[in-house]
């Protein structure tokens, strides 16, 4: 009946919500509860905001222990359970109850579920060796609240983060710990004061050589397609690694391509070679983007073009919002760099536009339409020569199979 209610769309109050909300995930923990998958898909569904100042709204009435709850009853997921039950229906309650706990983080306050948090960065320690680590490692991610306030993050918490990506990676790693620890500090660049550490020289030099791995180019004698991680998680943890999200492999290039952008925000000589940095990422992949190369790294390059046209967008209207008097809780991209990165992008999106691949004309048409918010003066440069030889040229006949895609840029 709630759910009925919900795809009606009619508007209930915050703490209606929570109410029901809570109702939902006490009734699904009860073990007499018959499908309890169901219930934590309603309690998620109900905190789903259908606004953004339903956000605002449901955050001040969110309990601060929730999260921690849901987080102890994630963790006590993975024990075997006593009670045979098939696997299927064990797998989807797992998944339910993980989704749940994801929204729960998103609304939850920083400093929520501290205890937890602390726990799980003491198992994080024993190694990315250890099948515990990793599972202590999903946890964290799902347990630590997004910072929306300068200092939110206690001192020396994105140093320690790196250091062990770092470490982990040089063991070999795993495709499911890149994209915990990725979403980790993806969280932390909204802090203005810890994510001072993610725009190092050495941090940003180490984000962008991950992003040209993450996206699958070809590399090395064998010109095989990377990259290659030495473990996997185990499958009894595999629930817990895409709780909520997309795969794994999606979710880091996003994340990566989300960092390396924020590493250009940096005003000052650090910016610049950074923006350097991302222009060497471009130049790498950029033959991969030409219609006549296809393989298994389009998929990832079409999600690297798209994120990052996107995030670039981003931080051009924050730079218009703070110009206006606004506050960004994010810092705003430079005029320059903006100017750099969407010169990067736009001849990429235009070779794109041609690729066989359906999900990367889609990337592509998504990537110049938001390139035309961050500087449509670029856009124009590069789409103008390909526009007038597909639809206005003499030997416009000789270019009809290019039409479409001309067409497409037109409307981005």
């Amino acid at each position: 009946a709630i759910r009925a209610l919900l795809e009606t769309k009619v508007r209930v109050t915050a703490a209606t919500r929570w109410a029901w909300t809570a109702a939902l995930a006490a009734a699904a923990a009860l073990d007499a509860c018959p499908a309890p998958e169901k219930l934590y898909d309603a309690a998620r569904c109900l905190l789903r905001p259908h606004a953004p100042s339903d956000v605002a709204a449901l955050r001040t009435v969110v309990d601060p222990a929730a999260l921690g709850d849901a987080v102890r009853k994630c963790r006590a997921a993975l024990e075997p359970s006593p009670v045979f039950q098939a696997s299927a229906r064990t797998g989807a309650r797992r998944g339910s109850l993980a989704a749940y706990c994801a929204a729960l983080r998103y609304l939850a306050a920083p400093g929520a579920a501290a205890a937890e948090v602390a726990a799980f960065e003491d198992d994080v320690a024993l190694g990315p060796r250890s099948h515990d680590a990793l599972a202590a490692l999903c946890l964290l991610r799902l347990a630590f609240p997004t910072p929306r306030q300068p200092g939110a993050l206690p001192p020396g918490t994105v140093e320690r983060w790196l250091a062990s990506w770092e470490a982990w990676a040089a063991d070999g790693g795993s495709v499911e710990a890149d994209a915990a620890w990725l979403c980790l500090l993806s969280r932390a660049r909204k802090d203005a004061t810890a994510a001072a550490a993610l725009r190092t020289p050495a941090a940003a030099a180490r984000i962008c050589s991950e992003l040209v791995r993450a996206a699958g180019a070809p590399s090395g004698p064998s010109r095989a397609p990377g990259p290659r991680y030495a473990r996997a998680a185990a499958a009894r943890y595999r629930w817990l690694t895409n709780a909520a999200s997309e795969p794994c492999a999606e979710k880091v290039i996003r994340k990566l391509a989300k960092l390396a952008v924020f590493c250009c925000t940096e005003p000052g000589p650090n910016g610049a070679a950074n923006v350097e940095r991302f222009a060497a990422v471009a130049a790498t992949l950029a033959p991969l983007y030409h219609p006549s190369n296809h393989g298994s790294w389009t998929p990832r390059l079409a999600i690297l073009l798209a994120e990052a046209a996107r995030e670039c967008a981003k931080g051009a209207a924050r730079r218009r919002a703070v110009a206006a008097g606004f506050r960004s809780p994010s810092p705003p991209l430079p005029f320059s760099s903006t100017l750099a990165i969407a010169r990067l992008l736009a001849p990429l999106a235009r070779s794109a536009l041609y690729a066989r691949s359906g999900a990367s004309v889609v990337a592509a048409v998504a990537a110049l339409r938001d390139l035309s918010g961050a500087d449509a003066s670029v856009v124009a440069d590069a789409a103008a020569p390909a526009l007038r030889a597909a639809l206005e040229a003499d030997d416009a006949v000789l270019w009809a199979h290019q039409a479409p895609a001309a067409l497409r840029c037109l409307a981005a």
